[in-house]
């Protein structure tokens, strides 16, 4: 089997508590909302429907958000919630000082750099290191 052979499922955390408030969180951690969690609910429904779950290996974030997700996601599917490994290469961006942040005030810090890819976030990852890091993963 090759890489190409592979399909990748990937589903982004339900909608947090920060998410809502307009605040960036990285490694920080929020709580899923009402929305989030039934967000998560129907991607497991949707996977369910479209994947042979017997053949998929599931990985997750360790943080709070991802592993809650992915359990909400499992359990929907008819799987075992805690089925998964969870993995750091998977978290979201630290993002050091800008952590809580407004998410669209930080966002013009990295193109205000003049190089928004390479652009390390004060005591962070730019999102060059954070591409490093998940390319490990994969």
């Amino acid at each position: 089997m090759s890489f190409r052979d592979l399909t990748l499922y990937v589903v982004r955390h339900g909608e947090t508590e920060s998410n809502v408030a307009g605040w960036a969180c990285g490694h920080d951690d929020a709580p899923l909302t009402a929305n989030g969690i039934a967000h998560a609910r129907a991607n497991g429904r949707t996977l369910a429907e479209i994947a042979d779950l017997a053949a998929v290996d599931f990985f997750a974030s360790p943080q709070h958000r991802a592993c809650c997700t992915m359990e909400l996601l499992r359990e929907s599917a008819g799987l075992p919630a805690t089925g998964y490994r969870a993995d750091g290469r998977l978290m979201e961006g630290d993002l050091g000082d800008h952590t809580r942040m407004n998410g669209h005030a930080m966002i013009q810090l990295a193109r205000d750099s003049g190089d928004s890819w390479n652009y390390p976030r004060p005591n962070g990852e730019s999102m060059a290191d954070v591409h490093v890091r998940v390319g490990r993963f994969l």
